[in-house]
C-alpha cells in the first residue's frame, strides 16, 4: 500500500488500545535511506507543535483511514529498579 503526502497529513493516530492521540502533522525523513523515521502526531489539526513523536518502528498498523502504534504509557507510579546495591 502506498500513501501519498496528502493522504498522511491529518491521520488519525490510535494506540493499539484504540486510545486516540492525535493526528499527523508531519514526518521526519531519512534522505539516505529514503524512508520516515518519525510521525509528528497532534491532538490539534494545525501545524503549532507536535504532542507525540512516533518511531517509524512504533507503528503497528497503517491504511488510509488510519495509523496504529504500540502502547507505551507507563503509570507514574510505577517504581523505577534501584541498581544493586554493593557493600
Amino acid at each position: 500500500m502506498r500513501l501519498t503526502s496528502q493522504q498522511l497529513d491529518h491521520l488519525p493516530v490510535y494506540t493499539a488500545a484504540q486510545t486516540f492521540l492525535g493526528y499527523v502533522i508531519g514526518f521526519e525523513l531519512d534522505v539516505e535511506q529514503q524512508t520516515i523515521i518519525t510521525y509528528y502526531v497532534s491532538r490539534r489539526r494545525w501545524f503549532n507543535a507536535a504532542d507525540f513523536l512516533i518511531s517509524a518502528q512504533q507503528v503497528l498498523t497503517m491504511t488510509e483511514d488510519k495509523m496504529t502504534v504500540v502502547d507505551t504509557i507507563v503509570p507514574a507510579t510505577s517504581p523505577v529498579p534501584l541498581l544493586n546495591q554493593i557493600g
